[in-house]
């Protein structure tokens, strides 16, 4: 492979590398939620932002897409499980 190439094709790479590991930790933070969820009948998004670190707005985006996927209902706080 020439040089100029490898200038070109490693950036590539490293980003798509980075954003697959970014969606992998989203996957698995959802799972996670959804998780405590059957454990516990209801949580709060401030008790998901602490035990899993990460921000109140990252936890409401995760439950509003989630409640899209209808794997959960969002209440004021937080989030129920799901009675479908």
């Amino acid at each position: 492979m020439s040089l100029r190439l490898r200038l070109i094709v490693r950036p590539i790479a490293f980003k798509l590398s980075a954003l697959m590991s970014k969606e992998v930790k989203m996957t698995q933070r959802r799972q996670k939620i959804l998780l405590l969820l059957e454990l516990n009948e209801q949580v709060s998004s401030r008790e998901l932002s602490h035990r899993l670190h990460v921000s109140y707005d990252t936890i409401r985006k995760d439950v509003i897409n989630l409640e899209k996927l209808r794997m959960l209902k969002r209440v004021k706080g937080g989030a129920i499980r799901c009675l479908v």
